[in-house]
């Protein structure tokens, strides 16, 4: 496969659809740290040609990808750059938006998360774990930024999609 991405993409000779062979090929690997970089190496690629949604895409497989690896601290600066990329792109009119790995919260934030997600009330849950609402609504907030989302229901598909 990465053979006919090759072939492909020095066909067309575009820097673009070379960035784009680059994120299908990272994608299509095993998931490896070596695959992480690559997909990082595309999503920069991507990021100067402005192609910032494609790039958006290709950090945020990054992100995943080193996550799975064990190597977290790439994952949170992939998957911040992803979600940096995603807001650049407010405004143009793109549906998609990087959608987070839950893995990335805290264990507060997903413990939260996963109250808020089942429609308990930020009352309820400071009530349940000695916070404040305030508190509560904090770690929510923190959470919907990692995972690019703006609300409950977005909280309740993504944690729903995780497990």
């Amino acid at each position: 496969m990465a053979g006919r991405l090759d072939e492909l993409a020095g066909a067309i000779g575009t820097e673009l659809v070379a960035g784009y062979a680059d994120v299908a090929r990272g994608l299509a690997g095993s998931w490896s740290v070596e695959d992480a970089a690559a997909l990082e190496d595309a999503a920069a690629r991507l990021e100067r040609l402005d192609a910032l949604l494609a790039a958006a895409h290709a950090a945020m497989a990054a992100s995943r990808a080193y996550g799975r690896a064990g190597r977290h601290r790439d994952a949170t600066r992939t998957r911040d750059l992803a979600l940096t990329l995603d807001l650049r792109c407010r405004g143009t009119g793109a549906p998609w938006r990087a959608v987070g790995d839950a893995t990335a919260l805290t264990p507060r934030e997903h413990e939260i998360a996963l109250l808020a997600a089942a429609r308990v009330s930020s009352g309820d849950i400071a009530l349940r774990l000695s916070l404040s609402v305030r508190t509560v609504n904090n770690h929510l907030h923190r959470a919907y930024v990692k995972l690019g989302i703006s609300g409950r229901a977005q909280l309740a598909a993504v944690l729903r999609q995780q497990r």
